[in-house]
């Protein structure tokens, strides 16, 4: 289903959000904006000013600049770069766009093949069929994938992101801020990768990568039916991290910082590579066909092993502590 509105010259608008997840919304917000009188700007020249609408149509142009009495910009140009107003609060992007927002808070809904920049404004995107790629800002952000390929990296605020629905593959990764991902529902892969404090949740039946950050991260692959790869903390950080597995076969490497690890019911492997190690591990569900990796250590890399209040607790030549919790008994 498409929506029309009648432009300044007798031209004819056509929004089509369909394949999108998002279609009812879309169209419905473009048929309340777009029913009346629209500028419409040929890519000659400035963008118009004198117009009394408040909306605007770029119809062709390679660059433009929003002027501030419009509320809602509809790009139907291809390989253009616009420049977001001070007042516009809804974007409608064809396709191949490249974004760049201001202090607004906006909506925008991209078709695909679009880089979005917001700015210091709140932002919210919703992904169409194409692939869509955010990058930076300073507030916060709300993305929704499509069903396209969706690539976002985040700034400096808070932020909800979610990863594509279809096939697409998902990159999504946190601000400084505090964020919460959801990767992406659909059968394509999805890489996670944590900011300061973040919350991640596997998704669909894709592969996942999911990478703790830099200050308490919670990391959840139960809701996510994938082969998944988990980093529990990059090198050097002190943070905190929890981590749920799902019952595939997943495979965990152990960083520096606190981390606790709930295993699946699938044959998991728990990695430990000297130089990047260095935490305290605790790994609760720990089974018969699970298995332990260890990489780049020299030697043996097992200092001391014990058992302490029913629990077999290793210690790793690079002071790595691992806990396995309920296991009685030694491994080596």
């Amino acid at each position: 289903m498409s929506d029309n509105a009648t432009v300044t010259g007798g031209q004819t608008l056509s929004w089509d959000f369909t394949g999108s997840n998002y279609t009812a919304t879309s169209n419905a917000q473009f048929a309340a904006l777009y029913s009346g009188t629209v500028a419409s700007y040929s890519g000659t020249g400035d963008v118009p000013t004198s117009s009394d609408s408040n909306v605007l149509y770029i119809a062709a142009g390679t660059m433009a600049a929003v002027p501030t009495q419009y509320v809602a910009v509809y790009d139907a140009s291809t390989s253009d770069t616009i420049v977001g107003g001070e007042n516009a609060s809804a974007y409608f992007l064809e396709n191949n766009t490249t974004l760049q927002l201001s202090a607004v808070d906006p909506i925008v809904y991209a078709k695909g093949d679009d880089l979005v920049m917001p700015g210091s404004g709140d932002t919210t995107i919703y992904a169409g069929t194409g692939s869509v790629s955010v990058s930076g800002g300073t507030g916060n952000l709300v993305f929704y994938g499509g069903t396209g390929a969706a690539s976002v990296s985040g700034g400096t605020g808070t932020e909800l992101l979610f990863g594509s629905t279809g096939t697409g593959t998902t990159y999504l990764q946190a601000s400084s801020g505090n964020s919460t991902l959801s990767g992406g529902s659909g059968t394509g892969a999805t890489t996670m990768i944590g900011g300061t404090n973040t919350t991640e949740f596997a998704d669909g039946t894709g592969d996942v990568t999911m990478v703790a950050g830099t200050g308490d991260s919670q990391l959840n692959g139960m809701t996510g039916t994938g082969d998944e790869i988990m980093f529990t903390s990059p090198i050097s950080n002190t943070g905190t991290a929890v981590f749920g597995l799902n019952n595939a076969a997943d495979t965990v490497i152990a960083g520096t910082g606190q981390s606790t690890i709930v295993g699946g019911t699938g044959d998991d492997v728990f990695g430990f590579v000297d130089g990047h190690a260095g935490g305290s591990v605790v790994i609760e569900g720990f089974h018969t066909g699970d298995n332990l990796a260890f990489g780049n250590y020299s030697g043996w890399a097992i200092a001391s092993e014990t058992v302490v209040d029913g629990s077999d607790v290793m210690t790793l030549t690079d002071g790595t502590q691992i806990t396995f919790l309920g296991v009685d008994h030694k491994f080596f």
